[in-house]
């Protein structure tokens, strides 16, 4: 698997972990005599399978990270980097939206 592929399966794995919330939530508020739409133990189990495949492609993309260099240093400090950018760019974005064109 390439490190892409994994970084799309993460964030797939984050967005149906935060799809499960609600309707845990949802199934867990019932009134006396109802049924839930859905077993809250079966929700609790894909959760926590979600979770542990979370925790597995976290650290094995983490790992990759760290080993894979580029100019001598890992894409964990270039990470750095891209954080600074994004910083700059909403900088630069605020800008653009108070100044008045001359």
């Amino acid at each position: 698997m390439k490190l892409a592929e994994a970084l799309s399966l993460r964030a797939d794995l984050q967005k149906r972990i935060s799809q499960l919330k609600p309707r845990l939530k949802n199934n867990s508020k019932i009134l006396e005599g109802d049924e839930p739409a859905e077993k809250v133990e079966d929700l609790h189990t894909e959760l926590d399978e979600l979770l542990s495949q979370l925790e597995i492609f976290i650290y094995r993309i983490n790992e990759t990270n760290m080993h894979t260099l580029h100019n001598g240093e890992n894409l964990t400090r270039m990470d750095d980097y891209a954080c600074q950018l994004r910083k700059l760019d909403i900088e630069i974005q605020r800008l653009n939206w108070v100044r008045d064109l001359l």
